[in-house]
Formats: structure tokens, C-alpha cells, sequence
């Protein structure tokens, strides 16, 4: 039998002083974990796992499938013995580790270490450990980091004693990798904490950080250098408003759709957001290239915004929702074009849709129907700016019908057709249908007599 197998840790269990069902209840778990996910929380190292020997941790581990291993140990926080750390090396699909709501001991410390230097992780969690606890310790932790090449998520956030020196090697040490994701929420920083971030990173969060000392340079703007940065959550940060004008009149030139300022502060003695912050923001999100659309500023907290400012914000986060969903709709069409896609929403996609009507006339419903994201034909072309290509005598068969077709479009495309700067009239247009139809009826009457 081997050493390994299900049957073998069963029977290594049961002799260990296990009944049957302990001892089949535990390899399953480590054998069938939900969604491939193997969390050993408080629940676990409190019961009659907390005797198992290394020989039986080793085994089990290098049973489990689990690409994702928590070790959680609360409350209190407990230290997971280090050859918990150790044993999960042996888990053959290990991917993403999580060291939660623990004491780290120096024995713990560096069997992480150990780990994240052996293990080809992707995704590395540790939360409200006592892993900078010492200073030497934590150094080789950020060189072992440093050297993680696989790492795209890495989250160290909540973490005893350590401070802004110290986060300093942590976000240094990290400007080679090419991270995707990183959260240092709940740590302290300096003006230099964001200096060497790396230049994949999508996704930052930093609430709840706090500053050693009052910084020399802006710390938000610093983010404005990430060419590829799309999320920042700065939730109940200090902003220093001088700095945060800085940041909005950077934001269009950035790809950052997402910035949460909930509970945040407007200053260093803690004012509440204010209308002065809005304004910031609503002329950011105005400028044409600005994709800001999500400010956590809608959701209710304790604010001095007020409730104009925070509807006209609510306007510009859907007006530039949408700019993004039609901005990848366009490229989406223009792949399936040159593919040989031809089809009314691809043409309309593509800025293409006199190509339709060449192939033949169209009824007021095929305008009507809608794509899989819910939007009609004719909203489309109005993203397109083909408006005027519908909306003519010619190829609409009546006021009534243009009048339906024109109270589907959304009013930011109206101005397409508002007669100004050489742009056709569609309220002129309307009124000649309608007195031709007028026209046509008073011929026809005529002619009957």
C-alpha cells in the first residue's frame, strides 16, 4: 500500500487515535475540498486536528487537488504549528496560499519563507499575521517575494508592527514582478511607499492606510504613473486636497475606471468629504477621455457632499460606464467584421450601416430589436453617430414611425440631429413627413371625387 494513498492516512489516523469516521471525515476534506478550495480555519486546529503530526500533515497535503489553501486560525489569534506551512509544499496543485488571523513564530516565518520560494504561487494573502514582527525575518520575507516570479496577486494588509520603513521594502521589492493585483490596505506608508510599484499592476487597494508622517509628495498622484492601472480603493483614506485636485486633473490621462472614496477624509485633521472634493471629481469625469465610473461616493456613509453634487457624480459614473460598454462593443463588432460578419449590429458596431440599407429596406421593428446586451438597433447607430442615416423620408415611412424609432434613442446622441453646425434637423425633418403625409392625403381625397 502506499505510503500516500487514502487508504494508508486513514489507517495512519485510526492508529493515531482516531475513530473511522474522524479519520475518513478528515482525508475527505482534504480529498474533495468545495469549489478547490481547502480552508483550514479555527473550527479545524481547535478539534482533535490540532494532534496531528507532521507525517500526517505532509500526507494529507500531498492528497488534496486544491489548487487554493487557507490556514485561518482564530479567535485569539493561535500560531498554526510551522510544519502546517511546511506540509502545504507538498500539496502537488498549490497556486494560491492565505495565512489568516495567526501568530507567525519565527519557526512559522520562515517555513512561509521557505514556501513562497519552493512553490510557483500566483496569489499570496497574508492578513493580520505578526509577520513583520521581526525585522530580519521580515526583510528575507520580502526577498523571498521578490523572487516569486509567478506572483500576480499579492495581499499584505492588516499586519502587526508593520511599519512605514518597513512597507517600504515590502513595495520595493516588487517592481520586477509582474503583479496584477495588490492590497496593502490597513498599513502605514510614506511618500516613497508607491514610488516603485510595477507597471502591471491593475488592481491597488490601500484603505484604511495611515501616514508615519505628514508626506512631502502626494502619495495618490504617485498611482497616476501605472500605465495600466485600472482600480484603486482609497476607502477611508486622507486625501490632502491640494494633492487630490492633482490626481483628477491626471485621471483622464489614466485608465483608472474605478477609485473608492468611501469614508474617506478630505484633510489631515479628518474633515469630512465635502463639496470642494465633488467638484474635483465631476470635472474630472466630464473630460472626454476620462473611463471613471465607479467612486463609491453614491453608496450612503458620513459625508457633507451634497445631494446635487452627489447626483450629478451618479450622471458622469453611467455616462461613463457607458462610454466603456460602447468602446468595447465597437471592437467587438470590428473583430467579427473582419471576420466576415456582416449583420445589422455589426454594421452598426462598425460605423458601417449604409452597407444595410444597400442590401435591402428595413421596417421600423429591425431598429426595434435588441443585441445581447439589451440595447436596440438604433441606440447602435447612434453610438456609431449614423443617426441621420435613418432618420430620412426615404427610408422611414412615416412621422409616427420616425417619432417612435427617435424616443428610443438616449438624449446625449440627440444633438446629432439638432440642425446646428450643418447637422441635419430631425424636428424639420419630422414636420416635412408630416406635411407631406398631409399632402398626400388631401391628393388622395381629391383624386376619389
Amino acid at each position: 500500500m502506499e505510503k500516500n494513498s487514502p487508504v494508508f492516512v486513514i489507517r495512519s489516523l485510526f492508529e493515531h487515535g482516531y475513530s473511522p469516521a474522524e479519520a475518513k471525515d478528515t482525508v475527505d476534506l482534504f480529498l474533495n475540498p468545495p469549489n478547490d478550495n481547502l480552508i483550514l480555519n479555527a473550527a479545524f486546529f481547535s478539534g482533535i486536528h490540532k494532534t496531528l503530526e507532521d507525517e500526517h500533515v505532509n500526507a494529507l497535503m500531498a492528497l488534496t487537488p486544491a489548487e487554493n489553501i487557507e490556514l485561518e486560525a482564530i479567535p485569539s489569534p493561535t500560531a498554526v504549528p510551522a510544519y502546517w506551512l511546511n506540509g502545504a509544499k507538498k500539496a502537488p496543485n498549490l497556486k494560491n496560499l492565505t495565512v489568516r488571523n495567526m501568530k507567525m513564530e519565527t519557526e512559522g516565518r520562515a517555513a512561509l519563507i521557505s514556501l513562497i520560494k519552493e512553490k510557483p504561487l500566483t496569489g499570496l494573502t497574508v492578513v493580520n499575521t505578526d509577520i513583520a514582527s521581526e525585522q530580519i525575518g521580515f526583510s528575507n520575507f520580502c526577498s523571498a517575494v521578490s523572487k516569486c516570479g509567478t506572483l500576480t496577486n499579492l495581499c499584505v494588509s492588516y499586519n502587526r508592527g508593520l511599519f512605514a520603513p518597513m512597507m517600504e521594502n515590502l513595495t520595493g521589492a516588487l517592481k520586477t514582478l509582474s503583479l496584477k493585483e495588490l492590497d496593502i490596505s490597513g498599513q502605514m506608508y510614506t511618500s516613497r511607499t508607491f514610488e516603485g510599484l510595477p507597471e502591471t499592476l491593475e488592481s491597488l487597494s490601500i484603505k484604511d492606510m495611515s501616514y508615519s508622517h505628514f508626506p512631502q509628495t502626494d502619495f495618490l498622484f504617485a498611482l497616476t504613473d501605472l500605465p495600466n492601472l485600472k482600480s484603486v480603493n482609497a476607502a477611508g483614506d486622507y486625501l490632502f486636497f491640494d494633492n487630490f485636485e492633482k490626481l483628477c486633473r491626471a485621471l483622464p490621462e489614466t485608465k483608472i475606471e474605478r477609485l473608492n472614496l468611501r469614508w474617506a477624509k478630505e484633510s489631515s485633521a479628518g474633515e469630512k468629504l465635502s463639496d470642494k472634493t465633488a467638484d474635483a471629481l465631476i470635472n474630472a469625469m466630464k473630460q472626454e477621455h476620462c473611463v471613471l465610473h465607479d467612486t463609491g461616493l453614491t453608496q450612503p456613509f458620513d459625508h457633507d457632499i451634497s445631494p446635487k453634487m452627489i447626483k450629478e457624480i451618479a450622471y458622469w459614473e453611467n455616462f461613463n460606464a457607458d462610454k466603456i460598454e460602447i468602446s468595447k462593443n465597437k471592437a467587438a463588432m470590428r473583430d467579427k467584421y473582419e471576420n466576415g460578419d456582416r449583420s445589422l449590429f455589426t454594421l452598426a458596431g462598425t460605423g458601417r450601416f449604409e452597407e444595410a440599407f444597400q442590401r435591402a429596406r428595413l421596417a421600423v421593428d429591425d431598429f426595434k430589436q435588441k443585441d445581447t446586451a439589451g440595447k436596440p438597433l438604433i441606440v447602435r447607430i447612434a453610438e456609431s453617430n449614423q443617426l441621420p442615416l435613418v432618420f430620412t423620408p426615404t427610408r422611414l415611412k412615416s412621422a409616427k414611425e420616425m417619432g417612435e424609432l427617435w424616443a428610443l434613442v438616449p438624449d446625449k446622441f440627440k444633438p446629432q440631429m439638432d440642425g446646428k453646425d450643418g447637422r441635419p434637423s430631425f424636428m424639420k425633418i419630422k414636420q416635412q413627413m408630416m406635411l407631406n403625409a398631409i399632402k398626400n392625403a388631401a391628393v388622395k381625397k381629391s383624386a376619389e371625387r
